[in-house]
């Protein structure tokens, strides 16, 4: 057992003697060995939603082929995929044999993420702050929130991201509104969002 690139490689040889071989003489050896490449160091990552990998992939993945005889023959089998959560992971078996039937294994193990739902927003309704709320240097009321709480249906949620946008912004005379839009994409690039209307009116005059 030789180990490359972290994987086990099993290499074999098959010793072949003369039957008329009495004494000292001569043997051949043939002798086969899978050369496992560096992206098969640990799982392969395809990512969210992707191509699933077929045998064709997994004898691509698992490296290159040498003998000492030439003439070697590639297979690769895998059992169907485990799943935890939004998680997928499924581990090839590819198997090197030459014409005397030497054999060399790996194992390509590779990883994926199967997400099509956006993230769901937990946000305030539209809000009407009556007259002369506190507000920031900028003219915008304090009690705009500037963050949401959310929820996705795959966790964890590496790669998660969150931000807002104003629109309709109105912060002169005595009625005053903006529009903030909440975004959060998870790490599969699906968005949710949720748009929240905030009203107000600035009155500090008294009636003449």
């Amino acid at each position: 057992l030789t180990s490359y690139e972290g994987q086990t490689v099993m290499i074999s040889y098959k010793i072949t003697i003369p039957q008329d071989h009495t004494g000292p003489g001569w043997f051949a050896a043939d002798a086969i060995s899978l050369l496992v490449n560096s992206i098969s160091n640990g799982p392969i990552a395809l990512g969210c939603n992707p191509t699933l990998p077929d045998d064709e992939d997994a004898i691509a993945d698992a490296g290159l082929v040498t003998d000492a005889c030439g003439g070697v023959t590639m297979s690769a089998t895998a059992p169907e995929p485990t799943q935890e959560g939004c998680d997928y992971t499924q581990t090839w078996t590819v198997v090197a044999e030459d014409e005397c039937e030497n054999t060399s294994t790996c194992e390509v193990t590779y990883t994926w993420r199967i997400d099509t739902e956006a993230p769901v927003l937990s946000c305030p309704s539209d809000l009407n702050f009556g007259c002369n709320p506190l507000t920031d240097h900028a003219g915008i009321p304090l009690a705009v929130v500037s963050s949401v709480n959310w929820t996705d249906n795959c966790t964890p949620t590496t790669g998660s991201t969150s931000s807002y946008t104003d629109i309709n912004v109105d912060l002169d005379g005595c009625e005053r509104s903006l529009t903030r839009v909440f975004t959060v994409t998870d790490g599969c690039l699906n968005t949710g969002t949720w748009d929240v209307v905030y009203t107000w009116r600035v009155d500090v005059e008294d009636p003449v």
